[in-house]
């Protein structure tokens, strides 16, 4: 599912920056996101290029695989309960 995925969002972002670009706007897109939205926005953002992502609570603080993207083009925000 997740290569499906993948796969989708960079075909919705293709499209969406075509679309830009043939009414005269620059061609970036950001995507924000709140749990598993979030999740899915930081996602784009390291799988889909997308030029920015905000992620709400979409993964837990300090989430190893995506550490590397926070600091690239992406802002997460999440609750510290312990």
């Amino acid at each position: 599912m997740r290569s499906s995925l993948l796969g989708d969002m960079r075909e919705c972002l293709l499209e969406l920056r075509t679309r830009l670009v043939s009414a005269g706007a620059r061609a970036q897109v950001g995507v924000v996101g709140m749990c598993m939205g979030g999740a899915l926005a930081l996602l784009a953002a390291e799988h889909a290029k997308v030029d920015a992502a905000i992620s709400f609570y979409g993964t837990p603080a300090g989430h190893k695989e995506l550490s590397h993207v926070r600091r690239s083009r992406a802002q997460t925000h999440t609750i510290n309960t312990g």
